[in-house]
């Protein structure tokens, strides 16, 4: 057993000098209880497998260094509970284990009855009804995007992780903008170059 929590079998080929894997348990890395911790997510279409979800960061950044995810990530701010919290939307994910099943509803009651619940902190619905996480996400997922069995998970965050967010967004756009500017300014300006050029000849 190594440190990714598997059970590995290797054979040692002599004519390659170097170790031959033929089996583990479980078959991928994702398989394993808590690889990435609470509140991480775990991808087997990365090449980094373990990330922090969005709105939190490695408990341990020297740990994560060094490979080991097992510690999780924590929130960037504290939720402040109710009216002052709401949910991002994660698609494409394998959702958390220890869901709790609130009955069927439907979206807008199954969101209430989250955002009612200080502990809770994240809740999904599909067609099978509503169900909520109360306390660590264990377990989280990023399927590919063809996967059949993705779900899309609602994770409760203090209302500032969004106006961040938006910020962000919005220096991205500005900066993108003046790029984009300046590409097109230096192409009008070799055009014109370009064109009194042919016009002295």
């Amino acid at each position: 057993m190594d440190v990714s929590g598997q059970i590995k079998q290797l054979t040692w080929l002599e004519s390659a000098q170097q170790w031959n894997l033929f089996w583990s348990q479980p078959r991928g890395r994702c398989e394993v209880h808590s690889f990435c911790g609470p509140f991480g997510s775990c991808s087997e279409i990365s090449t980094t497998y373990c990330s922090c979800l969005i709105g939190f960061e490695p408990k341990s950044v020297s740990d994560w260094n060094l490979e080991d995810h097992s510690g999780g990530c924590v929130r960037k701010t504290s939720l402040q509970c109710e009216d002052n919290d709401g949910f991002l939307a994660i698609p494409n994910m394998a959702l958390p284990k220890h869901a709790q099943f609130v009955g069927l509803g439907n979206a807008a009651e199954c969101e209430f009855t989250c955002l009612k619940n200080c502990s809770c902190t994240a809740y999904a619905y599909d067609s099978n009804g509503c169900s909520i996480w109360i306390g660590d996400l264990i377990d989280a997922q990023l399927l590919s995007s063809d996967n059949s069995s993705r779900k899309i998970l609602y994770v409760k965050l203090a209302t500032s992780e969004f106006r961040d967010a938006s910020k962000n967004s919005y220096r991205a756009r500005v900066i993108i903008g003046g790029v984009v500017g300046a590409v097109i300014g230096i192409g009008i300006l070799l055009a014109l170059l370009l064109f009194v050029m042919l016009r002295r000849r």
